[in-house]
Formats: C-alpha cells, structure tokens, sequence
C-alpha cells in the first residue's frame, strides 16, 4: 500500500497548458488552489506560472519579464565571498615536535 506522501515522478508541462493554465486564474477568476486542485498540480507550481505571467502582462512592473529571468539564467555565475582561508593552520609535518630520543 503507498503511504499518502509518496513522491510524484517530476512532470513536464508545455507552455500552451501554463498559459491555458494562468488564464483560468487570471482572466476566469478562478484561485490558484481551485485550478490546482481541478488539474491535479500542485498549487505552488500553478502559483509560479501566475507571478510569472503577471510579470510578462505588466512588462517588468510586477516581476522579472521571461526574457529578463532568460538573461540572468544565462549570465555567468559570480560567487559573492572570495574563499575562507582555514582558521587553523594545517599540520605541521613534524617541525614543532619536539626533539626525538
């Protein structure tokens, strides 16, 4: 018997069923969660799919457009903090031993 918390294999959706998808929450009026629950999606994804679109209908005043989200995607990635140098100094090899007998 599965638990009632069994992982989902991740799914694909195409851009036709988002915007079809969106226009349910957006133009019909319809929540999130009443399309996420009638298309059986999660209502986190379906609420991705609006902010997203909002943004693109607003050109950019709501959110970050999908060609502005496509841009940072594909800029390179810059770390934020030069590496951590070790707080304690690595071993010595021997040359703080004392002398052997």
């Amino acid at each position: 018997m599965e638990s009632p918390r069994a992982k989902r294999a991740r799914r694909r959706f195409s851009e036709e069923f988002k915007s079809q998808t969106v226009r349910l929450v957006l133009d019909e009026g319809k929540s999130v969660t009443a399309v996420a629950r009638e298309l059986d999606l999660v209502p986190s994804a379906v609420g991705v799919w609006v902010k997203h679109a909002l943004a693109n209908r607003t050109k950019g005043r709501t959110g970050l457009t999908t060609a502005e989200r496509e841009e940072l995607a594909a800029a390179p990635q810059r770390k934020s903090h030069p590496p951590r140098r070790a707080r304690h100094p690595k071993k010595s090899g021997g040359l703080l031993r004392e002398t052997e007998r």
